[in-house]
């Protein structure tokens, strides 16, 4: 009989029939209520948005940017509207010259240019590829080169960059087609050509060949 008593006691206890101590009841309603705002904060908890890979060499996909790179995409739109990134004077530039005076500046300033490195590469709409360069001149070196953008007379503009391992912008042209490249280098290291299609719509290829003046092993 005693057992029977025990027995139902307890039951009657588990089911509250008895009622909580209120400090007790407190505490439990306390836990419950947190228990309830966490579960509720998980399922309402805004997801980050994912960040967009951002657009590698050739139109593909790139991991993310590094910083210790010579230069990040997002920089890239910085340069072209930065008053101090002002467009380097070319032999071009002068609109009273002549096709044959241009043919002459060319042979003065280019005749020692024999393209080492030649490259056609795609710039994917509204976007930018970056090449990049080790020269290891330890003096101050006058790189050469030159560019244009496939099309014949249908070819549409790019904006140009050089940068050097600073990050200093050491050539830029704006809205080209093509161009040539005189700048001098600055120290030894790694070298970005940047050719930005962010402000357009339509994808092109481009061929840019430079001259370093260096010796360098070919790979076989």
């Amino acid at each position: 009989m005693r057992i029977l008593v025990l027995v139902l006691l307890i039951a009657v206890v588990h089911a509250g029939l008895f009622g909580e101590d209120p400090e007790v009841a407190k505490r439990r309603k306390r836990q419950e209520a947190a228990k309830t705002k966490k579960r509720e904060g998980k399922d309402t908890k805004k997801q980050k948005p994912k960040k967009p890979k951002a657009k590698g060499w050739f139109g593909g996909e790139a991991e993310e940017e590094d910083p210790a790179k010579p230069i990040q995409t997002l920089e890239i739109q910085e340069i072209l509207t930065d008053p101090d990134n002002i467009d380097t004077v070319t032999m071009q530039d002068n609109p009273n010259l002549k096709q044959e005076e241009i043919y002459g500046l060319w042979e003065k300033n280019m005749h020692d240019f024999v393209p080492e490195d030649l490259v056609n590469f795609v710039v994917d709409s509204s976007s930018a590829t970056v090449l990049y360069e080790d020269i290891g001149h330890t003096s101050p070196t006058t790189i050469k080169g030159a560019y244009y953008v496939h099309g014949g007379q249908d070819a549409r503009v790019i904006n140009v960059f050089v940068q050097d391992p600073n990050k200093n912008i050491i050539y830029k042209r704006s809205d080209e087609i093509q161009g040539i490249m005189i700048f001098d280098t600055t120290i030894p290291g790694q070298y970005a050509f940047i050719f930005s299609n962010l402000d357009d719509s339509t994808i092109k290829t481009v061929t840019m060949a430079i001259h370093t003046f260096e010796d360098k092993d070919e790979l076989i």
